[in-house]
């Protein structure tokens, strides 16, 4: 379970937010069976999700969804109001691409393309804003969005570190800053405090605690402690209900198999759908069918 600490900062004027989410990165890399690159990928992304959701109202979700032309296909990663976090990546055997900086080089496998910000707020329709990827890197990428889409300038640190172990080390900060009269004196101040501060991820990997990010900023008030974790709550009825998407054909060819295996993109858990689970979708289907040609 990963831990998330949310702070305000000079009189409430800044919000700061930073979170562990090393284990919730090493279950979601293990559910998935992540090759390390792909580990670092989803592990951003999801991070990112983390930030998100530590600000999103009650009975809200959010979704981060990347959508490039480069190798990891469509990553994606959602949140709840409790830190609930379910994430994928399509391609889950990414090879280990290095940057210049020696680092995970994540910007590659993502490439150019769109970033979509999904929050369902539980009406009918959920409200989707998108921004182009700026960097792929993913922490640039959701600051530019706070900045463009949300309004709120911000700077956001995300990383995941992989040692022969497996994951070292992740965790993200993201600093808003909610007074557009903030005065530059006090701006500057937190641009140096964050320029000094090491990558995240090689910080948690060191085992220094999220407390000491705090201590760097003067006069923390209002601090808050949460928890965050990988949870999809996913069900054997709602992975049926999927095969809805499949026509009556189509249905009748898995019942000749006497099961069919739905997949979960969101955990990778595996469900079952017997023949009588099969039947029953296509006797809706077919009623439904008739009700519309009475029509």
């Amino acid at each position: 379970m990963g831990k998330v600490l949310s702070a305000s900062l000079y009189d409430y004027r800044v919000r700061l937010v930073c979170c562990d989410t090393t284990d919730l990165v090493q279950e979601i890399t293990a559910a998935h069976d992540l090759s390390p690159q792909s580990a670092v990928v989803l592990g951003r992304v999801c991070t990112a999700a983390v930030l998100l959701g530590s600000w999103i109202s009650e009975n809200e979700k959010v979704a981060v969804v990347f959508k490039g032309d480069g190798p990891a296909g469509e990553v994606a990663a959602e949140s709840d109001f409790n830190l609930n976090i379910r994430g994928y990546i399509q391609n889950s055997k990414l090879e280990i691409k290095r940057n210049n900086l020696e680092k995970a080089d994540v910007a590659s496998s993502i490439g150019k393309g769109f970033v979509y910000i999904v929050r369902d707020l539980g009406l009918k329709t959920p409200v989707t804003s998108s921004i182009k990827i700026v960097s792929g890197e993913v922490a640039q990428d959701i600051a530019y969005y706070m900045n463009k889409s949300e309004q709120v300038p911000c700077a956001v640190n995300i990383g995941v570190l992989v040692n022969p172990q497996g994951i070292g080390g992740a965790g993200g900060m993201m600093i808003q800053i909610l007074d557009q009269h903030l005065q530059d004196s006090i701006i500057s101040e937190i641009e140096e405090i964050v320029y000094k501060m090491k990558n995240i991820s090689s910080y948690i990997a060191e085992k220094n605690s999220l407390e000491k990010i705090l201590e760097l900023f003067p006069k923390a008030q209002n601090i808050k402690e949460s928890n965050c974790r990988f949870f999809c709550g996913c069900t054997k009825e709602k992975s049926i209900q999927a095969l809805n998407a499949f026509g009556v054909g189509e249905l009748k060819e898995m019942q000749k198999q006497k099961t069919a295996e739905i997949k979960c993109k969101w955990c990778s858990k595996r469900y079952y759908a017997t023949a009588d689970d099969i039947e029953k979708i296509i006797s809706e289907k077919q009623v439904s069918e008739n009700k519309n040609t009475e029509a």
